[in-house]
């Protein structure tokens, strides 16, 4: 059976990743993210981690790229997804990646930043993008097999998968989780779900109440009820619609 591995290039604001569809990269409008040295940072770090995949036997590598690179310097054995309005995982993935976490945590933004989607809660419990990814993975049986960064960048998804280990160095722990992929714990969460999302501004929760679904709960805040994780995954690519303005702001 061939081996394919789904890369996922930081994550730097929540909802950044999946941007609700509207076609453009991540960091759209950030000028701060598309620095060179960072660009080339990033690409480092996705191609020393294609070589152990490709040097394990994995046959498909497909990066899903969150934090911009230098597609002149990328490895040959990846193919880039950008721009996108969701994941292009399904059940024929070996794994789930999560790199680069906290190189883009330095750059600087101003004090008084809105930032317009200030929460999300899954059941009560508050989640962030990589939790919600891998919630999502979980349900199509992909294990997260890599957690490359600052440790603090996984603080909600340890209480999911207590046993995910972080670490800087990629070579050794990836090559050890693609040879034991049967023995990766994937977090479950059995529905029904109620994913809440709580704004800085009434504004946006209204926006939000424009979408089928969605359920007004107090000033700042919405719901949405889902029937399982595939449609709490769902429901949260649709929020990205809302919370886009958080990049226009960042880029004015």
């Amino acid at each position: 059976m061939d081996k394919k591995l789904y890369l996922v290039s930081d994550l730097s604001s929540v909802s950044g990743l999946l941007w609700g569809g509207c076609g453009l990269s991540a960091w759209y409008g950030v000028p701060a993210l598309q620095d060179d040295q960072l660009r080339r940072q990033m690409s480092l770090v996705v191609n020393e981690a294609a070589d152990v995949a490709v040097q394990c036997g994995v046959d498909e590598i497909l990066v899903h790229e969150a934090c911009p690179l230098d597609l002149e310097i990328l490895h040959p054995a990846t193919r880039i997804i950008r721009g996108s309005k969701s994941l292009y995982l399904d059940h024929t993935f070996s794994g789930l990646c999560f790199l680069g976490q906290g190189l883009t945590a330095s750059i600087p933004f101003p004090d008084n930043y809105p930032k317009n989607l200030r929460n999300i809660q899954l059941n009560g419990t508050e989640v962030d993008e990589l939790t919600i990814m891998a919630l999502y993975a979980a349900t199509l049986n992909v294990p997260v097999i890599f957690a490359h960064g600052e440790e603090s960048s996984f603080h909600h998804l340890k209480k999911h998968i207590p046993s995910l280990m972080v670490s800087s160095v990629i070579d050794s722990v990836l090559r050890e989780n693609l040879d034991s992929l049967d023995g990766l714990q994937k977090p479950v969460v059995q529905g029904p779900i109620e994913m809440e999302y709580i704004f800085d501004s009434p504004i946006f929760a209204d926006m939000h109440c424009r979408l089928p679904g969605v359920r007004r709960i107090s000033d700042l805040a919405t719901a949405v009820s889902a029937k399982n994780m595939q449609e709490a995954f769902a429901s949260y690519c649709a929020v990205g619609l809302v919370a886009v303005a958080d990049w226009v702001h960042r880029g004015s």
